[in-house]
């Protein structure tokens, strides 16, 4: 299963309120030509879905959840500010 990690939780869930996302919305990672892409979507059936401040942050359908197996959602700084950074 994805491990993601306080900080990643937390720029999600910042994210999702500078938005003002609807409670149940979270973001879904998304596999698009070939790229994984976010979109803010509702939690589906059979989907992983991770939490930060008991608000789901992050949802991912079985088939992406299964190619992410041991990775690691994070946050790194970079010159553009704050971006999330899988490894």
């Amino acid at each position: 299963m994805l491990n993601v990690t306080e900080n990643a939780g937390a720029a999600l869930h910042q994210m999702l309120t500078e938005s003002e996302a609807a409670d149940d919305v979270a973001v879904r990672f998304l596999v698009v030509d070939e790229k994984l892409e976010v979109r803010l979507d509702s939690e589906r059936p059979g989907d992983s879905a991770f939490a930060h401040e008991e608000r789901t942050v992050l949802i991912i359908d079985p088939e992406l959840s299964e190619l992410l197996v041991d990775k690691t959602l994070d946050v790194q700084q970079t010159a553009e500010g704050l971006q999330l950074s899988l490894s």
